[in-house]
């Protein structure tokens, strides 16, 4: 899944991939979690995340652990303007 936004002005934001059970992904394995400082984005501000259970060759690579379903939470805290919306399309991984 290919989601697109531009992180608002926060104390912090971040977007996570959580399993089933609204756990996120062990990161002691796989990179579950990018924060606003982590994230790279264009010179527009805005960031592509791409959640999959494989590295797509991706700077922001959310890792599935191989999992097929799950959650995405998006958090900004103390934003200080209102999120624009997330952009979300499902493609192949060979298309991202």
């Amino acid at each position: 899944m290919v989601m697109e936004t531009r992180f608002p002005r926060s104390a912090y934001a971040s977007v996570t991939v959580w399993n089933l059970f609204s756990q996120s992904i062990d990161q002691r394995f796989h990179r579950s979690t990018i924060n606003k400082q982590s994230a790279v984005s264009d010179a527009d501000g805005r960031v592509r995340v791409v959640a999959a259970p494989r590295d797509p060759g991706v700077a922001n690579w959310l890792d599935t652990g191989g999992r097929t379903r799950g959650s995405v939470f998006w958090r900004f805290l103390l934003a200080e303007e209102p999120a624009e919306p997330i952009r979300c399309q499902v493609v192949a991984i060979d298309a991202v």
